[in-house]
C-alpha cells in the first residue's frame, strides 16, 4: 500500500468561526469507494481584535433639568490591536448628550471629560467604532431621579409639511404641537434632515401642561419622492414622542417664459410694447413686470406691475411715450420664488422717436421798407418734421448779438408747424443781418436773413426855381420903373441911358445867381436816368427798380449865364414786374430790357425771367 500526502490551497476568504470542509477522490479505479470521501470541521479564529473596558465617573449631581451634568470617560485597552472611534452619550428617549472622539492603543488607558445638560432618566454611553473583542465591556451608565419636563407631539402624532404643492425652489413650513407633560419647564425645538441638510427650529419653552406649535421653513433643492426624517430636540426635558419620517412629492423648478410681440409707435401714445408671459408651475406664481427702454446695463424702467401667472399665457401691453431710443426690454423677476439664475430679461430694436426741429425766418417785413428805430413785423416758422412731439421751446431773433425779440412756443406734434410773428425795433445800418434761433433738446437751429435799410429816393421831376423868377422879376420891375422915367424927361435921356444901362446891368448880374444846377445819372440797374443836384455827393435809390447806388459832386464850373428854363421830360410808362426769386414787386420802365437786382433777396434777373 502506497500513501501520497496532498497539499491544498486556495485563495478563498473563510469567514470567521466554525467551517465544514469535504473531500473527494475522483478518477480513481477503486474497488472500495467507502473510503474516498472525508468530512471534517474547521475553526477560523477571529483577528486580531481590541478588548475595551469603558468606565464612567461622575463629577457633579445636578438638583434641576438643564443644570451641566460632567463625567470622567476612561477608556482601557487590554486586547491585541489599537482601537479608535467615539463614544457617544445619549439619554433614554434617543436625544443626544455628549460625544467624544477616542484612539486607545494596546495596554493603554486613555480618560475624557464630557459633559451636557442633566434630565430625569439614564444616562448611556458607548463606544461606537471598529469591532472589538466579545470580551469588551463598551458601554456604560449612570442616572438621574429630578423632576423635569416632558414633550410629545400632539394633532396627529408628527408633524405636518404646508404651503404645498411644491417645486424645487419652493419654501416648506414643517409645524407640530408640542404639549409638555412633564412636572417642569422645559425647551423644545423641531428638526428635520435630508441626508446631511438638516434644519432646526428654535426653541420654545413650555411649562407643565402647556402645547404650542412649533415649526421649521427651509427651501427644497431636488425633485422627487423624498423623504425627510424629523425629530424634537430638547436639552432639559425628556422626549416622549419617538422620532420618524415623511415623504414629500417635490416637482422640477417652475419654468417662466416671456416674450415681446410687437412694439407700435402711436401718433398719440409714442411707443406700445406688447409682451406676452407664462409660467410652467404646479402653483400661481406672482413676477413683478418691468418694461423700459435703453441698451444693456443701463435700462430705463417706465412702467412696472405685479402679475399673478398661471397655467394660462397672460398678454397686455405697456406704453412708454415718444422713446429715443433703439431697445426695448421687458424684465420679468419672481416673488417669493427662484427662476434659473435670476429675473428673466427679453429685449427687442425698435425705430427711435425723436423730434426734428426746422427753422426758417421769412425774407419778408412789415412794412416792406423797414426805418431804423421803428417796430417792423418778421414771420417766423417753426415746422417738426421727426417721429416725436417736440418739447416747448424759445424762438429768439438775434442781430449783432443783441437779442431783438423772443417768444415761447408750446410743443409741436410731428409733422405740424407753427408760424410765429415777432415785432422788433429795426436796428440802425445799412445793412441788417437777423437770425432766428432756437435750443431745442441742446441742438440750435438758426435761420438767417438779410434786409437793406430804406435810403431816401433821388427827385425824377423838375424843381421850379422860384428863387431865379422872383430875381426876375424884381429886375423886370426895375426897368419898367426906368423906363417910365425916361419917357416923363426925354431932355435928360442922353445922360440917364448910363445909368439906365449900369442898372439893367446890376439887375442882369444879380439875377444870375439862381439855384444849383441839377445833373442827370443813369441807374446801372435799369438805364433809367435821373436828374439829382450837382453839389449832391452820397447814396441814391431809382424809383423804378428800387436799385441803390452812389453819386459824386460835380466839379465846381466859373459862372455862367443861366439858361432858361427846361420842361421835365415825360418819364416812360411803368410796369411791374415780381422777383422769381422772393416774389418781391418792382417797377420798371415799359421799354426797359436790361437786368434787375432784388433790393430785398439782392437776387440778379432780366424781364424775361420775372413772374
Amino acid at each position: 500500500m502506497n500513501t501520497t500526502t496532498l497539499i491544498l490551497t486556495t485563495d478563498l476568504v473563510w469567514s470567521e468561526g466554525e467551517v465544514g470542509l469535504n473531500a473527494t477522490l475522483v478518477g480513481l479505479i477503486d474497488e472500495d469507494l467507502s473510503d474516498n470521501d472525508l468530512q471534517w470541521n474547521v475553526t477560523v479564529a477571529p483577528p486580531l481584535l481590541p478588548s475595551l473596558t469603558l468606565t464612567l465617573e461622575r463629577q457633579n449631581t445636578p438638583t434641576a433639568p438643564g443644570e451641566a451634568w460632567g463625567h470622567v470617560l476612561s477608556l482601557a485597552n487590554d486586547g491585541e490591536a489599537a482601537w479608535s472611534g467615539h463614544v457617544n452619550c445619549s439619554w433614554g428617549d434617543g436625544s443626544s448628550h455628549a460625544s467624544v472622539v477616542f484612539s486607545v492603543n494596546v495596554s493603554e488607558t486613555v480618560e475624557a471629560f464630557v459633559q451636557g445638560p442633566a434630565k430625569d432618566g439614564t444616562l448611556t454611553c458607548s463606544a461606537a467604532g471598529p469591532r472589538v473583542a466579545a470580551s469588551s465591556q463598551s458601554t456604560a451608565s449612570d442616572s438621574l431621579d429630578i423632576s423635569t419636563a416632558q414633550f410629545e407631539v400632539v394633532a396627529g402624532g408628527q408633524p405636518v409639511p404646508l404651503d404645498g404643492p411644491w417645486d424645487v425652489g419652493d419654501v416648506v413650513r414643517w409645524s407640530a404641537v408640542v404639549r409638555n407633560v412633564g412636572s417642569s419647564d422645559g425647551t423644545v425645538a423641531l428638526e428635520v434632515a435630508d441626508g446631511d441638510d438638516r434644519f432646526t427650529s428654535s426653541s420654545i419653552q413650555l411649562g407643565p401642561g402647556e402645547a404650542s406649535e412649533v415649526s421649521v421653513s427651509h427651501a427644497l433643492s431636488r425633485s422627487g419622492d423624498v423623504v425627510w426624517a424629523w425629530s424634537l430636540i430638547s436639552n432639559d426635558g425628556l422626549l416622549l414622542t419617538q422620532a420618524g419620517n415623511a415623504t414629500l412629492l417635490i416637482q422640477a423648478p417652475p419654468t417662466l417664459s416671456a416674450s415681446i410681440d410687437a412694439v407700435t409707435l402711436d401718433d398719440e401714445d409714442g411707443h406700445v410694447v406688447q409682451w406676452n408671459l407664462s409660467v410652467a408651475s404646479s402653483v400661481s406664481r406672482e413676477v413683478t413686470l418691468e418694461v423700459g427702454h435703453g441698451v444693456q446695463g443701463a435700462w430705463v424702467w417706465a412702467s412696472s406691475s405685479t402679475l399673478l401667472l398661471d397655467a394660462n399665457a397672460l398678454t397686455g401691453e405697456a406704453n412708454l411715450g415718444f422713446v429715443d431710443a433703439e431697445n426695448v426690454a421687458v424684465r420679468v423677476t419672481p416673488i417669493d420664488w427662484t427662476h434659473g439664475d435670476g429675473p428673466l430679461l427679453v429685449t427687442a430694436g425698435i425705430q427711435p422717436a425723436r423730434a426734428q426741429v426746422d427753422l426758417t425766418l421769412q425774407p419778408i417785413t412789415v412794412p416792406v421798407d423797414p426805418v431804423a428805430g421803428t417796430a417792423t413785423t418778421l414771420t417766423v416758422e417753426v415746422s417738426n418734421s421727426g417721429t416725436a412731439p417736440s418739447e416747448p421751446m424759445t424762438v429768439r431773433l438775434v442781430s449783432s448779438g443783441e437779442v431783438l425779440a423772443a417768444v415761447n412756443l408750446d410743443a409741436i406734434a410731428p409733422g405740424d408747424a407753427e408760424v410765429t410773428s415777432l415785432v422788433v425795433d429795426w436796428p440802425e445800418g445799412s445793412l441788417i443781418g437777423i437770425e432766428a434761433v432756437v435750443v431745442h433738446q441742446e441742438e440750435r437751429t438758426v435761420s438767417q436773413a438779410t434786409f437793406q435799410v430804406v435810403v431816401p429816393e433821388a427827385e425824377s421831376t423838375f424843381n421850379v426855381p422860384w428863387a431865379g423868377l422872383g430875381l426876375g422879376m424884381a429886375g423886370g420891375l426895375v426897368l419898367l420903373g426906368v423906363d417910365a422915367i425916361r419917357r416923363r424927361a426925354p431932355e435928360s435921356s442922353s445922360t440917364a441911358r448910363p445909368a439906365s444901362s449900369g442898372t439893367a446891368s446890376e439887375s442882369k448880374a444879380s439875377s444870375s445867381t439862381g439855384p444849383v444846377e441839377k445833373i442827370e445819372v443813369a441807374c446801372p440797374a435799369c438805364d433809367r436816368t435821373l436828374r439829382v443836384p450837382g453839389d449832391y455827393s452820397g447814396a441814391v435809390r431809382c424809383p423804378d427798380c428800387r436799385e441803390r447806388f452812389d453819386v459824386e459832386a460835380a466839379a465846381p464850373t466859373s459862372p455862367q449865364q443861366e439858361d432858361p428854363v427846361e420842361a421835365p421830360a415825360e418819364a416812360p410808362e411803368k410796369v411791374e414786374i415780381g422777383c422769381p426769386a422772393c416774389s418781391r414787386a418792382l417797377r420798371v420802365p415799359s421799354d426797359f430790357n436790361g437786368r434787375v437786382r432784388c433790393p430785398a433777396c439782392k437776387h440778379e434777373f432780366s424781364r424775361a425771367e420775372a413772374r
